[in-house]
């Protein structure tokens, strides 16, 4: 900060990246860095010190995919460079994408990659999609990943290829969620 006031900018990035290497999992430090680099117009450099801010501190997530999104403009490219691979993270920016954004067509090929994961926090999203996705008017993308939902092997019940409909004959539990029977 001292060299950042003095405009010795030199000597600033020079104690930023020896912060960096000293406490390689420091999201502070990798957050200080990646702004300053980004102040200077020097994104590509930034981009994979986000992704370790990110990792490891989780309320940096929101802000480091906000900026990912504004400086590569594709979700799938800030997927691919920032979003840490864990399944929290990737799962915490697709929910970034749905509910911050309202990318509901563009979080799709993110979904693809989140679903496999499995987990029951993945499912409980991706059934809170299927419902945004049909609010919104994408009736078809709905029953695409609604089918991805039925058809994962936690569920125990998939959906026969040639029918349209889930759960038919009530064989299994009623999710009253998603694209499934509700009870009111």
């Amino acid at each position: 900060t001292a060299y950042d006031r003095r405009r010795d900018y030199a000597k600033a990035e020079a104690a930023l990246r020896a912060a960096v290497l000293a406490v390689p999992h420091s999201a502070s430090a990798a957050w200080r860095l990646a702004n300053f680099l980004l102040v200077r117009d020097r994104a590509p450099e930034a981009l994979p010190l986000l992704c370790i801010a990110a990792s490891d501190d989780p309320s940096l997530r929101l802000p480091v995919f906000d900026l990912g999104l504004k400086l590569l403009t594709d979700p799938q490219r800030v997927f691919a460079e920032v979003v840490p691979a864990l399944p929290d993270s990737r799962r915490s920016y697709f929910y970034f994408l749905v509910w911050n954004k309202q990318l509901y067509k563009q979080a799709i090929p993110i979904w693809k990659k989140v679903i496999l994961d499995r987990s029951e926090e993945t499912l409980r999203i991706g059934t809170q999609y299927v419902e945004e996705l049909a609010t919104h008017g994408f009736g078809k993308q709905a029953a695409d990943v609604w089918k991805d939902i039925v058809n994962q092997p936690a569920e125990g019940s998939s959906q026969p290829s040639a029918d349209r409909m889930t759960n038919g004959d009530f064989e299994a539990s009623l999710r009253n969620a998603g694209l499934d029977w509700r009870v009111e």
